[in-house]
């Protein structure tokens, strides 16, 4: 095992950094030093500012087994949605961070899967898909299906969430959401895996 662990860490040991993309008056980011488990996520006003880390995923567990899935800022660049997985499952929990602060607001939505975050211009919250709470110990066995679109308005309890969208009649089909660069509509995405069969919505 050493013989074959030894180039392929020197392969995979170099300075990674993703494209960075803009929101609002800052830049983010992620960087890895080479052998991080996770890359860090950065800010930074501008091209030539120094960064400054946004959320590091490597901390948020001891051992490694808290795994940051997505981020997505508000359009504003006052909050960051991002999602968390546990021991490598397609569950995910969205937590808001403040980033002027960098504490989380209170209440996080929980049971996401095979979602999305898709912020509403005015910054008052954001879409997501998730399906029913599984009973009690059989969040790994149960059958998804079921899967709906949410908005959820931050400060409020994921109980208050209003429902969007739903197809009972298409239980194995996935339910996904887009806004629009305008903030003007909202795209509703259905597909049952299969390229051939989806279906696209809108709402103003």
């Amino acid at each position: 095992r050493a013989v074959m662990q030894r180039p392929l860490v020197g392969l995979l040991n170099y300075p990674k950094e993703s494209v960075s993309f803009r929101v609002a008056c800052m830049l983010c980011l992620s960087r890895n030093t080479g052998l991080q488990n996770q890359s860090v996520v950065y800010e930074a006003d501008s091209m030539t500012a120094k960064p400054h880390v946004l959320i590091n995923p490597n901390k948020l567990s001891p051992d490694g087994s808290v795994a940051l899935m997505e981020y997505v800022p508000s359009h504003n660049g006052k909050y960051l949605a991002y999602a968390l997985s546990q021991g490598g499952s397609d569950w995910q929990t969205i937590h808001v961070r403040d980033i002027a602060t960098g504490k989380d607001l209170p209440h996080a939505v929980h049971w996401v899967k095979f979602s999305g975050i898709a912020w509403t211009h005015d910054n008052e919250g954001f879409f997501y898909s998730r399906f029913p709470t599984p009973p009690k110990g059989r969040a790994i066995s149960d059958r998804v299906e079921n899967q709906k679109l949410y908005y959820h308005r931050l400060g409020t309890p994921q109980s208050s969430d209003l429902l969007i969208y739903a197809r009972p009649k298409l239980p194995e089909w996935n339910i996904t959401a887009d806004v629009s660069e305008d903030g003007h509509y909202l795209y509703i995405y259905l597909n049952n895996g299969d390229a051939a069969r989806n279906e696209l919505l809108y709402a103003d």
